[in-house]
């Protein structure tokens, strides 16, 4: 099967798509919680102060930046038969619970300790390790985004429900909270701050980390694990040769100076506006425009590339955010003013929030492709399995584990995609093996397309396939025009020089002869009757663009 065919596929359906995202909305539950509440919570209910609770916050900012590729290294470590990603969702969500529970407990746990220093250590130790099993969950998770299917459409349609979902689920605890706290500041319910804290941390440790436990138990890796352990420095060094995900990362840490903004709101709307529910009235526009974005980003994705739209993006929140913020800078204590505001700001920040939610998180996964492109890595795994002895037998590729049909078809595009991966004196081997035993002797000299099939040799047009492993596989003639075409010629170490003569293609009749010459390098000479022929030189796997213009 063809890599283009193999991306055309549809590998998660609805079922597992749903679950991916509703296992979001249970680990967003702790996070908003988490997120939204965090300095209300630890000044104004723990009673510990802010320049406390402002230091923990900057030096766990710090810890989070080097703990995400840490925990990634480990995470590709891993090798189990459940995968790499899942034996960590499958574990994750208790440990995880129990720590949101801790953390959010801490007030009805030391009710009666008047020590500062106490609280402090409490809340320093539990925090930590709520962000500590919130990386080892986190990091997996997303990672299955990429690894849940080959098809860069599933991976879209997974990330966008996660989103859609996550935000439908998680987006509860914001206007939830708010209520329950002025209920509490009027005296409606029978608990104070401490215990109703207490009650919702319970809520998002219990039936939160539930639904997110369904990432581990009812989604499957289908992208294969590459073949070699990583080390931790590899991370980095992957990082610097990934631009397109040294961006995405340099994205993520600037974006959480936004997000600091978050640790305010609800002082802001309790104490400077006077109702913490005022911001369920700001919101509401926001959560609609916010569900509705998810569905035209498919559109977007027809009009323009993934950095396209965010570059859109980010300029206009940056354009709406700056004329909200000087219009209301002057009325900012008066509702009546800066709830409107509010709604306009909302419905721009959430729509470009959906945007940027799904998108960058796309491109992550674009980025494992175009690493996989410019280092080969994965391919490794893939050729290991292609030639293991499960699947290749001396006649050549069999149609699937414990078959006992071989197929012409799928052995004669394997041959060509282990030449396009740079693994020529693999596919060498194989090559000559198999023109041995299947074209040369007593039988007819060409492939068949299946054996046995309906019991009887079926003659087919695989004599083409055949060719094209020389010309799009050893050659690596890819056409870009018509009078054009890429050449990634993936020569064998043994051979010295190979060509093709008379080709003709792209309106011309010519030559390609690939030498190595004393550097390592590939000499490529391209020739046409009459015409001054053109010379490359080119590193081993290096892809040359060739005109044949008169």
């Amino acid at each position: 099967m063809e890599q283009t065919e193999l991306k055309e596929r549809r590998y998660v359906g609805v079922r597992e798509t749903l679950i991916y995202g509703v296992a979001n909305g249970g680990q967003v539950i702790g996070y908003n919680l988490v997120r939204m509440q965090l300095t209300f919570f630890l000044v104004t209910v723990f009673g510990i102060p802010g320049q406390a609770v402002s230091l923990m916050i900057f030096f766990m900012g710090i810890w989070d930046t080097m703990n995400d590729p840490i925990m990634g290294t480990i995470v590709d470590k891993t090798r189990t038969r459940y995968g790499k990603l899942r034996p960590y969702l499958l574990f994750v969500p208790i440990p995880l619970g129990v720590a949101t529970i801790l953390f959010f407990g801490g007030a009805e746990f030391l009710r009666g300790v008047e020590s500062t220093t106490a609280k402090i250590v409490y809340m320093c130790i539990t925090y930590f390790i709520w962000e500590f099993f919130y990386t080892i969950g986190d990091i997996p998770f997303w990672g299955m985004s990429a690894a849940i299917s080959p098809n860069p459409k599933d991976r879209s349609r997974v990330i966008t429900s996660a989103r859609l979902i996550s935000g439908a689920i998680g987006g509860l605890v914001g206007p939830v909270i708010s209520i329950f706290i002025d209920l509490q500041k009027s005296g409606k319910i029978g608990m104070d701050m401490r215990q109703l804290f207490f009650i919702l941390g319970i809520v998002a440790g219990t039936f939160g980390m539930g639904l997110f436990s369904l990432a581990g138990l009812c989604t499957k890796e289908r992208v294969m694990q590459q073949s070699e352990e990583p080390k931790i420095s590899d991370c980095f060094k992957c990082l610097v040769k990934n631009k397109p995900l040294l961006l995405i990362v340099c994205s993520n840490v600037l974006g959480t100076v936004e997000s600091i903004a978050d640790a305010f709101t609800q002082y802001f709307y309790l104490f400077t506006l006077g109702s913490a529910s005022l911001s369920i009235v700001a919101g509401i526009p926001g959560t609609v425009t916010g569900f509705l974005a998810y569905t035209f980003i498919p559109a977007l994705e027809r009009r323009w590339t993934s950095k396209q739209i965010v570059i859109r993006a980010v300029i206009v929140k940056a354009v709406v955010s700056s004329a909200i913020f000087l219009i209301g800078a002057h009325w900012y204590r008066d509702p009546r003013v800066i709830v409107p505001l509010m709604m306009v700001w909302g419905v721009f920040n959430s729509a470009i929030s959906s945007i940027k939610m799904v998108i960058p998180t796309k491109m992550i996964g674009d980025t494992v492709d175009y690493m996989e492109w410019k280092t080969k890595e994965r391919s490794e795994g893939t050729v290991r399995a292609l030639l293991g002895p499960e699947l290749m037998t001396d006649d050549g590729l069999l149609t699937q584990q414990g078959s006992s049909t071989f197929w012409d078809r799928s052995t004669l595009y394997a041959l060509r995609g282990i030449y396009n991966v740079g693994q020529a004196d693999r596919a060498t081997e194989l090559l000559h093996r198999y023109s041995q035993r299947r074209l040369l002797g007593d039988h007819v000299p060409y492939p068949i397309e299946a054996w046995p099939e309906g019991s009887q040799r079926h003659l087919s047009a695989e004599s083409g396939l055949y060719c094209r492993i020389i010309t799009e596989g050893l050659f690596g003639i890819r056409p870009t025009g018509l009078r054009s075409f890429d050449l990634t010629p993936s020569m064998p170490a043994a051979w010295e020089s190979m060509s093709l003569r008379h080709i003709r293609a792209f309106g011309s009749d010519f030559d390609i002869t690939v030498a190595r010459v004393a550097d390592g390098r590939l000499r490529i000479t391209v020739a046409r009757p009459g015409a001054k022929p053109k010379i490359y030189r080119a590193a081993p796997g290096a892809t040359i663009r060739v005109k044949l213009t008169d």
